[in-house]
């Protein structure tokens, strides 16, 4: 077990991309970054949550931590863990997901790193719930999954693509959004969503950007939550129009999430000022997709 200072840096994800319902995921570059010694029980959180995430051995870092500990059977030390969290909470930016492989990666280091990336990942999405995000933020990048099967798969991303993020001040919890999907669907839906998954995956491979405006059109989930995010069409509408590739809600929401080359402080401002047209607060933020996943440091 060492006791030198663990460092983990894991990005933030955005899942879905439209059409890919609970099977694409995509990396960017935000990062959340958790410090760990052995020595006092201490948990320190600055940043997202710092006022509302706990401090004790609820945490979800903890939890992992422990739940990796405990598996091979070793006591959990006590120790002192410091987050620096750049990631939302609740906005659909998979800040759960950064937490959960933190605090995997760190119990597998304190546990002398018998678990290999795939049983991580195995174990996360177990914790989760879902592949998608669990993944982007273990491997970075645009990554597939097929979740029955325990597969992931890297899509590449073409060069100079760009995110604009329309951020509300509104939360929506994973939980709320999916309680609102209806228990089953129409074949013509669900062809309507096959159709523009391939084509999505096909434009970031081809770089043909300009299908993207179709590719992440959807008919699975986007339609169902927007009984609790109402302006949530009129935000992704004012993105297209501004310039964007193509716009949808990130993960469950409620961030709105813009893909571009250029224009993104044109298709930042659209989207702020269609949602303050609607009394919606929120903040925008420019960023890029991160090929770089999860990293753990020792000092």
């Amino acid at each position: 077990m060492t006791s030198k200072k663990i460092i983990v840096k894991s990005p933030a994800t955005a899942a879905n991309l439209g059409s890919g319902f609970d099977c694409l995921a995509i990396a960017l570059d935000i990062f959340n970054t958790v410090s760990v010694e052995i020595g006092e029980q201490n948990i320190q959180i600055s940043g997202e949550g710092e006022n509302e995430l706990p401090n004790d051995e609820t945490n979800l870092i903890y939890r992992m931590i422990k739940l990796v500990m405990d598996k091979w059977g070793y006591d959990i030390p006590r120790l002192t863990i410091t987050c620096d969290n750049k990631i939302p909470i609740s906005r659909g930016l998979g800040s759960s997901s950064s937490a959960i492989i933190s605090g995997l990666l760190i119990g597998n280091e304190l546990s002398g790193r018998q678990l290999v990336m795939k049983e991580l990942l195995d174990l996360g999405s177990e914790v989760e719930g879902h592949s998608d995000n669990i993944a982007a933020t273990l491997y970075g990048g645009f990554q597939i999954v097929v979740q029955d099967k325990k597969l992931n798969s890297n899509v590449v991303i073409p060069k100079d693509l760009t995110a604009v993020l329309y951020i509300p001040k509104e939360r929506i919890s994973t939980d709320e959004a999916r309680s609102v999907l209806p228990d089953s669907l129409g074949y013509s839906d669900v062809i309507y969503n096959l159709g523009r998954v391939a084509l999505l995956i096909n434009a970031f491979n081809s770089g043909n950007l300009n299908d993207l405006k179709i590719a992440t059109e959807d008919k699975l989930h986007q339609k169902y939550r927007q009984t609790i995010f109402p302006s949530m069409r009129l935000i992704i509408d004012s993105a297209i129009n501004a310039g964007a590739y193509g716009a949808f809600l990130s993960g469950s929401g409620s961030t709105i999430f813009a893909l571009c080359k250029g224009k993104e402080m044109t298709i930042a401002y659209e989207m702020l000022d269609a949602a303050s047209k609607v009394g919606i607060l929120g903040d925008t933020l420019v960023t890029k997709p991160s090929l770089i996943g999860s990293t753990i440091d020792i000092l």
